[in-house]
């Protein structure tokens, strides 16, 4: 059961060596508390003169799209950031203040909601003073999806791509997910919740529970839980596509019917058979979770295409 309640705040998170080095720089950004590390992707002709900043989901999921606290990798950011990088579009992904070397260079661990946003804020900046690009986009990636419509709110860009987003607050999708593979620790973390949404402590005994929502961990969530993605894209005035995936385990594409009037026909796609590490996927949980710790797997096919059809506009 330990696992199965990890991997939803993960929303979070031979074949490298075909796509070495080329045409990327590292970048090392002070921002409060530490430095954020990441990797701007160059095309040979960026004659699109346009960048993506690429943010990935929670817990410590690092520029790649790779998770800590799973065996092996999946790459899924990175073969995205190259995938983009053969269709002229540079791209800037980076280790999160909670993953990666950015993680490593934190002076205090303890990691805020709020900080996440703060850090991308400054990664917008950084790319904007470059003066290299015409066009910013964001691509947000599960919990990423928040941060980069926060992050645009407070800086200007072009438009939010946002991959398996959720529509709702945390607190829902996290219940909706335990309820789909234990209703009894379900009951526990909703009476937990309700705990941290009125500002107290959780102070479950359960093993899982307490891993998820005690001391920092539950100030976290609190925090998460408060904004309301829904609302928070409305206050946007650039262009937001959304894009999901069916056999998506974690976050379910039904989250579009969540969104209110902010749905048209131009601005969503549901590709099939494309889960939460956008790998081609059947819904299977044992052949899903295969594409989380194996980079053998290809991306969607599709999902690359979609992203640069919103970006030519």
């Amino acid at each position: 059961m330990k696992n199965l309640l990890i991997l939803p705040i993960v929303i979070l998170v031979a074949i490298i060596a075909v796509y070495g080095i080329d045409n990327m720089n590292e970048v090392k950004l002070e921002v409060q508390g530490g430095y954020i590390y990441g990797s701007i992707l160059e095309p040979k002709d960026n004659a699109k003169n346009t960048i993506v900043i690429i943010t990935a989901g929670s817990g410590p999921t690092d520029r790649d799209g790779n998770s800590a606290i799973l065996e092996g990798r999946n790459d899924s950011l990175k073969y995205l950031a190259y995938k983009l990088k053969d269709k002229g579009i540079a791209s800037f992904r980076y280790d999160q203040r909670s993953s990666g070397k950015s993680y490593k260079s934190l002076k205090d661990k303890n990691i805020k909601f709020d900080f996440l946003v703060d850090d991308l804020v400054e990664c917008i900046k950084y790319i904007k003073a470059k003066k290299d690009y015409d066009k910013i986009y964001l691509i947000g990636h599960s919990q990423g999806a928040l941060i980069s419509v926060l992050a645009a709110q407070r800086e200007k860009v072009d438009g939010v791509v946002t991959i398996a987003g959720a529509a709702r607050t945390i607190d829902k999708i996290l219940l909706e997910q335990i309820k789909r593979q234990d209703q009894e620790i379900a009951n526990i973390l909703e009476e937990e919740l309700d705990k941290i949404r009125a500002g107290e402590e959780s102070n479950s005994e359960n093993k899982e529970i307490k891993q998820l929502l005690s001391g920092k961990n539950g100030e976290f969530i609190r925090r998460w839980m408060e904004y309301n993605p829904v609302t928070e894209i409305k206050k946007l005035d650039i262009p937001v596509y959304f894009i999901y995936g069916t056999s998506d385990l974690q976050v379910k594409p039904d989250e579009i019917n969540y969104l209110d009037d902010i749905i048209d026909d131009r601005n969503f796609r549901i590709l099939e058979n494309m889960n939460h590490v956008l790998k081609v996927s059947s819904e299977d949980e044992k052949e899903n979770y295969k594409r989380y710790t194996f980079p053998g797997y290809p991306l969607h096919p599709d999902l690359v295409n979609t992203i640069e059809e919103f970006i030519a506009g």
